[in-house]
């Protein structure tokens, strides 16, 4: 009798132990599809903008993208943290399961791990960027050859800054 409550005990545990990775890997792809999606439609109404006026706001918007995008690496972080815990109590009763039934310790091994990670980092990386080139941007279009950067920012989007400059 004590052998099936151990083993209905551990089952329970298992059956938690998954609960939470599956909640804490949907809230987290989510959270980021949220994020990066708002990204992505801030950047496309950052760059409808034309007047000189909204500049500032256009800093601030930045801002507020570079947070975002920050938290969503945080985010990602935090659920690792959430899920190795979660994934090792799994394979420890797993360890108690005839070899062709431990299917997280098979996948442990054979899965390439941080791939998921690696991949929210280099896009919020890549976001991070043209963020900070939003500002740059900006900042050459408030005050023009103010920056030790003016001269690059000029070759680099000069065609593009010469439109804006124009537009009131």
């Amino acid at each position: 009798m004590r052998e099936t409550w151990s083993l209905d005990r551990d089952l329970s545990i298992y059956e938690r132990a998954l609960e939470t990775v599956h909640h804490s890997d949907t809230l987290l792809w989510e959270l980021i599809a949220i994020i990066w999606g708002a990204n992505t439609l801030l950047l496309g109404f950052i760059l409808e903008v034309t007047s000189r006026g909204a500049l500032p706001i256009v800093i601030l918007v930045s801002f507020v993208g570079m947070l975002l995008t920050g938290f969503a690496a945080l985010i990602c972080w935090v659920a690792k943290k959430i899920k190795e815990p979660s994934f090792k109590m799994c394979r420890e009763i797993e360890a108690r399961f005839p070899p062709n039934r431990r299917l997280h310790t098979e996948i442990h091994g054979d899965y390439p791990r941080g791939i998921g990670r690696i991949g929210v980092y280099a896009i919020s990386g890549v976001f991070e960027v043209a963020w900070i080139c939003v500002i740059i941007y900006s900042l050459e279009l408030m005050y023009p050859n103010k920056f030790w950067f003016s001269g690059e920012i000029r070759h680099l989007l000069g065609p593009v800054m010469s439109v804006c400059a124009g537009s009131k």
